[in-house]
């Protein structure tokens, strides 16, 4: 017998489709929490690429002012390359846990509402009695 399109979906669907919302929430915060290594590398990317930058400008500048300008730029840019290395092996351990606690939260978030859903549809009847 073909469902009308009048008659509501059975209730299992709808906690199927909340479940599916659930996790894909939960995807979105654990794409969103990037891992300490993950950031270092990009702080480390624009860093490069500024010294980069730099240095392009220094080959194509004739005046001495700008490219010692520059220079000190780039002694500058180099400075906080070594800076960003030292703070990353220093408070990895920290950065590590934040992050491992930042996650936890997302999954323990999702579990919590994947519980509700399940009691939504099982009420306090369990999966044994199905």
């Amino acid at each position: 017998m073909a469902a009308s399109s009048e008659m509501p979906l059975p209730k299992s669907i709808l906690v199927f489709n909340q479940i599916i919302e659930e996790v894909a929430r939960c995807a979105e915060k654990l794409a969103d929490i990037r891992s300490p290594a993950h950031k270092h590398q990009d702080d480390i990317e624009a860093i490069r690429a500024k010294i980069n930058v730099a240095w392009e400008r220094i080959l194509e500048t004739s005046h001495t002012t700008e490219r010692d300008q520059l220079q000190v730029e780039i002694q500058g840019h180099t400075a906080k390359l070594e800076e960003l290395q030292q703070s990353y092996a220093s408070g990895f351990k920290d950065a590590w846990a934040e992050y491992e606690r930042r996650a936890d939260l997302a999954v323990k978030t999702l579990c919590e509402a994947l519980n509700k859903s399940a009691d939504t549809l099982l009420g306090s009847r369990g999966c044994k009695d199905q």
